[in-house]
């Protein structure tokens, strides 16, 4: 008589990873995300551009190279994702997004200035990361 496995430990949703390859000056491969990259946002949109969730980490997380943000509760469905780095800190910002209100338009990261188009610090570091359209099925 066979058992059926309890699942109920095992992680669900969806895990979404990040990478920053480089090669160094012997050609070796390295991924220098976790080095390079003090903050992440990841922007969920659905299938018609409609902003549905938005989930951020911290350089203490992005430490590890390995670094997943699990995104749980999403319905099956297709869906979007944008990934701005570097957005947290004193040179650039993003707008505010409503659910069910905000679309994909509406991403938009602004370069904190003290005059039109001037800033006056040593600019951070900006990254971008953006999936095509996905096919997510929550099980």
């Amino acid at each position: 008589m066979g058992s059926k496995d309890d699942m109920s430990n095992c992680p669900s949703g969806l895990s979404v990873g990040f990478a920053y390859n480089l090669y160094n000056q012997d050609m070796e491969y390295a991924d220098a995300f976790g080095n390079a990259v003090n903050d992440i946002t990841l922007f969920i949109f659905d299938a018609n551009g409609m902003f549905v969730e938005q989930y951020a980490a911290t350089n203490q997380q992005l430490a590890d190279n390995g670094y997943k943000i699990n995104v749980c509760c999403l319905p099956s469905g297709t869906y979007q994702l944008i990934a701005w780095g570097g957005i947290d800190n004193d040179s650039f910002n993003a707008r505010t997004l409503e659910r069910g209100k905000s679309g994909i338009a509406d991403v938009l990261v602004k370069l904190n200035t003290i005059q039109e188009g001037a800033s006056d610090k040593d600019l951070a570091s900006l990254f971008y990361g953006r999936t095509a359209l996905l096919n997510y099925k929550n099980t």
